[in-house]
């Protein structure tokens, strides 16, 4: 990640700090120490007002105000993206994850829509440029709530439906369904795991096996994640076993993974 005080520099010299700045996150595959040569550099901005500018586009989250501006600069030949939030926004997407709201739910469904659950997972790898205390306050909130648990919980319920449909699927006499139905329970069901621990990633596949590296489930070491990840040990000609030996790892990462519940108070 860039040094703190050249990256608020760029950042004033693009006219990109809102009054009212309250943080500068360093976000993403960066700020994990995952980037490579063509990764960009992605920043959260949190300001205590909605920060608005005629012509910036925005995505859109179910929250007051709906904008999350989005801006993009090339700075000394690096894309830098920004998304601008504003500290009202930040509370209602904590405020959907408290642990009153977890256990009344009624279904499996997250409450946070994808922008929604990025935003809170990557709060648990950034780094301040500035605004440490107030990253380190989010933290603990999002620690302190029911984000893992929802995370989790969907992620468990879609290993377990995709489970049943690849065994259905071999008893139907399809095996290539069955095949590619399983390796989708397995994904599922380390993401599960991965989620309770912290470890976020569910719209970003691409990292799951850094994720795993860095927190290894007990019972499945990494050379055996990365076979099944892989399938590496598929035979054409025998798929069933292969299907099975996937849907007995993924009820074993979920037996690990445990059914979510709020901490003893």
């Amino acid at each position: 990640m860039i040094e703190a005080d050249a990256c608020m520099a760029h950042l004033k010299d693009l006219d990109l700090l809102p009054d009212g700045l309250v943080a500068v996150l360093g976000v993403g595959s960066t700020a994990r120490g995952w980037g490579n040569e063509s990764s960009d550099l992605n920043f959260y901005v949190i300001s205590a007002e909605p920060w608005t500018r005629a012509g910036v586009p925005a995505k859109s989250a179910p929250l007051v105000p709906s904008a999350v501006p989005v801006t993009t600069a090339r700075v000394d030949g690096t894309r830098w993206k920004l998304k601008h939030w504003s500290e009202g926004q930040v509370a209602q997407m904590l405020a959907k994850v408290t642990w009153e709201r977890f256990t009344a739910r009624t279904g499996d469904a997250s409450p946070l829509t994808e922008i929604e659950e990025l935003f809170l997972e990557r709060l648990e790898s950034a780094v301040p440029v500035v605004g440490g205390d107030w990253l380190a306050a989010r933290r603990d909130q999002a620690a302190a709530s029911a984000f893992r648990a929802f995370s989790s919980l969907g992620s468990t319920r879609a290993a377990e439906r995709s489970s049943r449909d690849a065994l259905d699927r071999l008893r139907a006499d399809d095996p290539h369904g069955a095949v590619l139905t399983a390796r989708q329970a397995f994904g599922h069901a380390v993401d599960a795991y991965l989620d309770s621990r912290g470890n976020h990633g569910t719209f970003t596949p691409k990292w799951r096996a850094r994720r795993v590296a860095e927190t290894p489930p007990a019972c499945l070491p990494f050379d055996r994640y990365w076979a099944l990840e892989t399938a590496a040990r598929l035979d054409p000609d025998r798929p069933a076993a292969w299907v099975h030996e996937v849907v007995d790892a993924c009820a074993a990462l979920l037996a690990e993974t445990g059914t979510p519940s709020a901490p003893a108070r």
